[in-house]
């Protein structure tokens, strides 16, 4: 919360979700990893749509190392963002079929 000013965000979030699609797969496991590490985002989150799986990378120094894979019932949980409660199966059961 103490990032977020009247006139917009300043400074980095605790937490990035991507959403993967066929066309930007390569730059969100590659080049965003790197990049918001070197903005000291503390976890990164990519989630695969079509297969319902989320992989959470934790920085760990100047690099994200995958701290979990969540899928289906497993409740997801995150070290820096406490008040999390929801599982895969959950969030994938409210959105629409997906179409490329």
């Amino acid at each position: 919360m103490n990032i977020i000013k009247k006139h917009g965000i300043e400074g980095a979030p605790d937490l990035v979700v991507e959403i993967l699609s066929s066309s930007t797969i390569k730059r969100d496991k590659m080049d965003k990893l790197k990049t918001y590490a070197i903005y000291q985002i503390p976890e990164y989150w990519i989630v695969e749509p079509r297969t319902g799986i989320l992989e959470a990378y934790v920085l760990q120094g100047k690099h994200y190392e995958i701290a979990n894979i969540f899928q289906e019932e497993e409740p997801v949980a995150s070290p820096n963002i406490l008040c999390l409660s929801f599982t895969m199966a959950e969030m994938m059961s409210k959105i629409p079929n997906l179409e490329d």
